[in-house]
């Protein structure tokens, strides 16, 4: 196992320093260390959790070249970035779970019997096999169907209008229900 010395951490907030604006710092404590971006505690841990963190931290910034972004939404997907717009055409053939429904009683409302039922989601419709260096863009419903799937993203920090209805987002997230263990494909 590598002994991590203050050397290598401050490689890494180098390196991070170099692809985006955040301002990284180490800061020694006694006992721990702390990683701050942009004056925020982002980290506390020893010295190899601190860089493990920034590795981590560094793959997740690092940009990921000739990769291929296909929706299997029926949505277009819209993401603002701070070069513009790009438009993610929506699929012909999305994922859809199978789904049944299961009726479990009523309310009585206002004169009125309201069924209740409970939705029980199944496998995927022709789920597509993992593919190097292609990323799927999925429901959440999906990503939470198949939480191993790597290659799924879901939208991530959305861009509501006024009625509340998703118009866009900002970034995409990496299958939030995997075991967190990646960064990027």
């Amino acid at each position: 196992m590598k002994i991590i010395k203050y050397a290598d951490i401050e490689e890494k907030i180098e390196s991070i320093n170099r692809i985006q604006k955040d301002k990284v710092k180490l800061v020694k404590k006694r006992g721990y260390n702390q990683i701050k971006i942009d004056n925020k505690v982002a980290f506390s841990g020893n010295k190899r959790e601190v860089y493990n963190f920034l590795v981590g931290y560094l793959n997740s910034i690092k940009p990921v070249n000739n990769l291929t972004i296909v929706n299997k939404t029926p949505h277009d997907i819209i993401i603002n970035t701070s070069e513009g717009e790009v438009v993610i055409k929506a699929s012909k053939k999305p994922i859809r779970l199978e789904q049944k429904v299961k009726r479990v009683g009523f309310i009585e409302y206002d004169g009125f019997k309201i069924p209740l039922t409970r939705a029980e989601f199944g496998e995927a419709n022709k789920l597509p096999q993992p593919n190097d260096n292609t990323i799927y863009l999925v429901s959440s419903l999906v990503a939470k169907a198949y939480p191993n799937r790597k290659d799924f993203y879901i939208i991530n920090e959305t861009i509501r209008d006024t009625k509340g209805n998703i118009i866009g987002c900002k970034s995409l997230s990496q299958n939030p229900y995997g075991d967190g263990k990646w960064w990027y494909i």
